[in-house]
């Protein structure tokens, strides 16, 4: 394990304590690490999956469309909150 000091935003720290049940400043770093990893492994999978569905990988795509679908609209959300003012994501990259 890496001994690291960081400034955190404590209010983004909070909001994800509370979005993760998370109660200690590490384990909070630890859940969203967790998190974020586990999202870009999902995400590889599905981008994957795709792949295989677009160059014709399946015979009835019926509910893989749907579920791209629904994928793409919670994108959508998620991308039109980051770009709400005070939200992490108005800030841009680190």
């Amino acid at each position: 394990m890496t001994y690291t000091h960081i400034d955190i935003d404590d209010d983004l720290l909070g909001r994800a304590a509370s979005a993760l049940g998370t109660k200690q400043k590490k384990d909070t770093v630890e859940a969203a690490l967790r998190a974020a990893v586990e999202k870009a492994e999902k995400d590889q999978a599905w981008s994957h999956l795709w792949d295989y569905v677009d160059a014709g990988g399946f015979s009835n795509t019926a509910y893989l469309e749907a579920e791209r679908e629904h994928l793409a609209h919670e994108q959508a959300k998620v991308d039109e909150y980051a770009q709400r003012p005070g939200s992490s994501g108005s800030e841009g990259a680190a």
